[in-house]
């Protein structure tokens, strides 16, 4: 029944979206005999047919991703269990984050001859690493410190595998991702009896912790739910940064981590090195570990700025390899999706928006309908109706996929909106990946502002703010010209840009 439900989902996604593109053609239509307007059009209709069509490749994923197995049983460890290095990266952590993680490795199983714990520190001030030094004293780590320079998080773990020669395989918790199922070594050790089996990938997750990063949280699980046991089934499973085990010797193979600012995204990286050795990656849908809820909108925000600017990074890397990947169209599928569809459609959207709002200030406008019409019971204009049902079709469709992808109503439509916040960050992010390369501090700091004021919201999200005053004046144009459903849409596409400053005021 449940692969029914989602199988149907993805016809109403496709009948949906051709729906959209249907209303586009309308358009190409109606201004055949002008020009300029049928030119801007085309445009728009080139834009509508690519969004629709990645629409689509999500909602197969979706359907898709309910068929693959979720490797959540573990596998049988063999009867001489190898030696594994545990380490815990930090950098300028509070210190009682790091401690409550350290602490909660003790509840790993496993035999305490085979398994040695490490404490990765770059921290900048010195008291800090006392700090570190003294919580991996306290409970048994050995304590490695590396002088924070280029490549960060890759540098760290690069050394720690120099150092922990005799571990035949590595698994990385970052600084606040506290273990909460002791089995996660014995569960796992086992899959690696596959010698082309470079990693495994255990589900991510943040502790739930209210409405707002419980929000944030769904916008995260989506692809641990759709896209990863999709890649797992064809041994390509996306390796996340922690929560995961690594063979150290597949490590070396493809060279360790890049440390070079042109791979921001170390880890996505190592498992595209992987996919082009040869090797595998393997995706367990179970939660071993919690790592803190993200509570603030601008650290969401950096998250989605840094994720969006490593995967446009990565792409020129994918394209010169593709051949050495393999000719199964669903991987590359994958790939595109990860490496274009999710820094570049962005873009789209906004493109979009722009594209609408030439309409509304050329003579195709939509379709110009008095307030006479609009409000008159006897008016019964059927161009009014096909628009405000096209309008409403595009905003039902986007609430029910909002619930469907993200799980539940009202979580899942705040996850929506958090989506649709990021248009400019995430924007932004593409087109600077695709024209210079941006230092890992640069990266690491873009947004990282706090805020809690007005001033401090304005600050963060100015762009937004900008987009979302001059459709706020095309509303206004719209409405003095009688253009009804010019002004929808064109206050639709306000809003949608007031939800960046929207939330960084409310949530900080």
């Amino acid at each position: 029944m449940r692969n029914l439900l989602r199988l149907l989902f993805f016809a109403y996604i496709i009948i949906s979206s051709a729906a959209f593109a249907g209303w586009a053609v309308y358009l190409c239509i109606v201004v055949l005999g002008q020009p300029a307007q049928f030119l801007l059009s085309i445009v728009f209709l080139l834009i509508t047919f690519i969004m629709g069509a990645l629409n689509v490749v999500m909602g197969y994923f979706y359907y898709r991703s309910a068929l693959e197995p979720k490797n959540d049983r573990g596998a049988k460890p063999p009867n001489v269990l190898p030696k594994v290095a545990v380490a815990v990266a930090c950098c300028n952590e509070e210190p009682e984050t790091v401690r409550a993680t350290v602490e909660s490795l003790a509840k790993l199983d496993y035999p305490k001859g085979k398994a040695s714990f490490w404490l990765l520190d770059s921290s900048e001030k010195r008291d800090v690493r006392d700090s570190m030094q003294e919580i991996a004293r306290q409970n048994g780590f050995s304590y490695l410190y590396r002088e924070r320079h280029a490549g960060f998080k890759a540098g760290s773990l690069n050394a720690f595998t120099r150092v922990a020669k005799d571990a035949e395989f590595i698994a990385v918790f970052d600084a606040d991702e506290q273990l909460v199922d002791g089995a996660f070594l014995k569960d796992n050790i086992g899959f690696f009896s596959d010698d082309k089996l470079a990693f495994i990938q255990t589900n991510k997750a943040a502790r739930p912790d209210g409405f707002f990063a419980n929000a944030v949280e769904a916008t995260y699980s989506l692809f641990y739910r759709t896209s990863q046991p999709i890649r797992s089934g064809l041994g390509m499973a996306l390796y996340s940064g922690s929560v995961g085990i690594i063979r150290t010797s597949a490590l070396h193979d493809v060279g360790g981590f890049c440390e070079d600012a042109s791979c921001p995204s170390e880890d996505a990286d190592f498992a595209l090195n992987c996919d082009i050795a040869g090797l595998r990656g393997l995706f367990v849908a179970r939660t071993y570990a919690y790592g803190e809820p993200v509570h603030s909108y601008s650290a969401f925000r950096r998250q989605q700025w840094k994720y969006t600017y490593g995967s446009a990074r990565i792409l020129p890397k994918y394209v010169s390899n593709a051949r050495k990947i393999g000719k199964d169209p669903l991987k590359h599928l994958l790939y595109v999706s990860q490496l274009v569809a999710f820094p570049y459609m962005s873009i789209l959207v906004l493109l979009s928006a722009l594209f609408s709002a030439s309409f509304v200030l050329s003579n195709l406008s939509f379709t110009i309908v008095s307030f006479s019409e609009l409000f008159s019971i006897v008016s019964s204009s059927p161009t009014l109706f096909e628009n405000l049902q096209t309008f409403g079709a595009n905003l039902a469709s986007l609430v029910v996929t909002s619930c469907v992808y993200f799980g539940a109503v009202a979580t899942g439509i705040l996850a929506g909106l958090l989506n649709l916040s990021l248009l400019v960050v995430r924007s932004e992010a593409a087109l600077s990946a695709s024209t210079r390369s941006i230092s890992e501090v640069a990266v690491t700091q873009k947004a990282k502002r706090r805020t809690g004021s007005a001033l401090g919201a304005l600050a963060l999200t100015w762009m937004d703010f900008s987009y979302a005053l001059l459709f706020l004046g095309l509303t206004v144009f719209s409405l003095l010209r009688g253009d009804v459903i010019g002004a929808v849409w064109m206050f639709w596409y306000a809003f949608m840009f007031m939800l960046a400053p929207a939330f960084a005021l409310l949530a900080g």
